[in-house]
């Protein structure tokens, strides 16, 4: 994207999510067969009985391993983002779904507080899946931020956003996609998208006190250094 230099770390979420689905569609389609065989072969109530509070209780440990499993990814993909804070020093950071509750989680810890792009954040269903308890996140007061997420998103739920939105004092705006889903395809033009992080910059820079960029200039300078901005992608 012209006037943009964006380092975008792969989080690699996609195959673990992928392979979390599959295995537990597998095991369910495996446990819901032997059960017909067990009620077709007219097994004793008390065998199908024990049979479920067995799958039950299996089910329960695969959960806690999953819990497990993503707590480790989480960790490292914070790791990873930091690292590339300290070396990278971006001016913004546009994350997407598990990158947003990457993001927000950096945020809260104090390891980054510059202007943030959130789009579909899966801060709430992170949190649940992780089996962290407590209340759900907030960013911290202060922080400029803006949301963007489609109403029709069924993996991470657009009122969780609006959840995030409304009990975090922040600046910035939230912006209701309306009938995009997860993927906002709607913002998919990058002139669209580089007018956001633009305007969350500029929001930031107002806070702070300092000039906001003439509306000339704002496509192609938002840096003090250099004549690009620096962008962290985190998806």
């Amino acid at each position: 994207m012209a006037g943009f230099n964006v380092l975008a770390p792969n989080m690699r979420t996609n195959y673990l999510a992928f392979a979390s689905i599959l295995i537990a569609l597998a095991l369910l389609v495996a446990s819901m067969y032997y059960l017909y065989i067990l009620i077709r072969s007219r097994a004793k109530i008390e065998g199908v009985a024990a049979y479920l509070a067995l799958a039950l209780l299996f089910f329960y440990l695969l959960h806690v391993f999953v819990a497990i499993l993503w707590r480790w990814k989480f960790t490292l993909c914070l790791n990873t983002v930091a690292s590339a804070i300290e070396t990278f020093k971006p001016q913004a950071i546009v994350a997407s779904s598990f990158g947003g509750a990457v993001t927000v989680e950096l945020m809260r810890t104090g390891v980054w507080s510059g202007p943030t792009v959130l789009l579909s954040p899966a801060v709430d269903i992170i949190h649940r899946l992780l089996r962290r308890g407590g209340e759900l996140p907030i960013i911290p007061d202060g922080m400029t931020v803006t949301i963007v997420h489609g109403q029709q998103d069924f993996i991470a739920p657009y009122t969780d956003s609006l959840r995030l939105h409304r009990d975090s004092d922040t600046h910035g705006e939230f912006i209701d996609a309306g009938s995009d889903g997860h993927l906002l395809f709607s913002w998919n033009d990058p002139q669209d998208m580089k007018e956001l992080v633009l305007n969350t910059i500029a929001t930031s820079r107002r806070r702070r006190g300092t000039r906001r960029p003439s509306a000339v200039t704002r496509g192609a300078v938002a840096a003090k250094e250099d004549s690009t901005v620096r962008t962290t992608a985190v998806c």
